[in-house]
């Protein structure tokens, strides 16, 4: 984890958990596959992050460089928010097990944003606060609890939509 938490550094992340402290500032996050980045509070990037492992805890990674930002990698993140109106490019995949804020910026997610859920209950969600927006398609999951045969409720975040227009993504029988 990063020594000095009021300057500009750079953290890798390799194996094993490693405890980020709140309101750390870093130029660049990188966490390998398999190692867990776990945030204390807050923690503002200002160029690079990449995630091939998990960045979980109380915390979020906030995107506030001056320039875009691009995010790499095939990890889960818990919380993110993007601050920068210079926006931000997801270029692998990002998994969003939390709260996604946009505050400021776009970010584009070349159809690469995916909203974990991780029970039934516990989903990945964007936050409704913010000037920012998005660029490009995401895919949000939702586990639906089993139970044999019957009814599951099933309706469209998305305002205007049709069942018809569902028919054609999901197996539904009339």
């Amino acid at each position: 984890s990063p020594a000095d938490t009021t300057g500009v550094c750079i953290c890798t992340v390799t194996a094993g958990t490693a405890t980020i402290p709140s309101d750390a500032a870093l130029k660049i996050l990188k966490v390998d596959s398999g190692a867990t980045a776990s945030l204390s509070g807050d923690l503002s990037l200002s160029t690079t992050y990449t995630n091939n492992g998990t960045v979980s805890g109380v915390g979020k990674v906030i995107l506030n460089g001056s320039l875009a930002q691009n995010i790499y990698g095939t990890g889960t993140t818990r919380n993110l928010e993007l601050n920068n109106s210079a926006g931000a490019t997801v270029q692998d995949s990002l998994g969003i097990n939390g709260v996604l804020t946009l505050t400021a910026g776009t970010l584009t997610t070349n159809n690469k944003l995916k909203l974990e859920a991780t029970s039934a209950t516990t989903y990945g969600q964007i936050a409704g606060t913010g000037a920012g927006s998005l660029s490009g398609n995401l895919t949000a999951e939702m586990q639906i609890n089993g139970g044999g045969a019957g009814w599951r409720p099933i309706s469209s975040p998305v305002s205007g939509a049709t069942l018809a227009q569902l028919s054609d993504d999901v197996n539904l029988n009339f």
